[in-house]
């Protein structure tokens, strides 16, 4: 970023100093590289130089506390009892994680049992269809052939009545001429 643009990012409200390389972030916003903008250069540069040296200071104190072996040794059980929560955690985590996935898999289970129940109960289903229609077409084939001889015998009978019938004129007679009468 340009110096222009740091002051502007470090003069916005809650903005923040870490991360940042503190010599190089000096150089940019210092108020004397900075004259044509002089006063917010030396805002920023304030608020930067005592977040940074308020930082050193926290420092410090850490670095004070842990020369002394009473607050060293709670600063060690206060890591320690942490470490144990995190693994605590980590641990419910781990088995709420392990139970969701067992139950997700006993749910997966059922829903695939239920699924080839179904499919037996179909295919048994269509079998059934297909060993009744089998069973329907033996039956209309069996019948079929008991019947063949009626069926020839009535053939013939309707043969013979039809040639017997045919040796006259046939079923249609013309009317009988009548002689036209005509009072008088």
């Amino acid at each position: 970023l340009t110096p222009k643009q740091q002051i502007d990012r470090l003069n916005r409200p809650g903005c923040t100093y870490f991360n940042l390389n503190p010599y190089d972030l000096s150089l940019l916003v210092h108020p004397d590289k900075n004259r044509d903008d002089s006063e917010r250069a030396q805002k920023a540069f304030d608020g930067w130089y005592m977040e940074y040296f308020v930082f050193l200071l926290a420092v410090a104190k850490a670095y004070r506390t842990l020369e002394d072996p009473e607050a060293s040794r709670k600063c060690l059980e206060v890591v320690e009892e942490a470490k144990e929560r995190v693994e605590q955690m980590k641990r419910h985590a781990v088995y709420v994680q392990t139970c969701k996935l067992f139950a997700d898999l006993e749910r997966l289970r059922v829903e695939e049992e239920l699924k080839q129940s179904n499919d037996r109960k179909r295919k048994a289903e269509e079998e059934e269809e297909e060993r009744k229609a089998a069973e329907l077409e033996k039956e209309w084939r069996k019948n079929y052939e008991d019947s063949r001889n009626e069926r020839v015998a009535s053939w013939r009978d309707f043969k013979a009545k039809k040639s017997r019938s045919s040796r006259g004129l046939g079923g249609f007679k013309p009317p009988k001429p009548k002689m036209e009468q005509r009072p008088g």
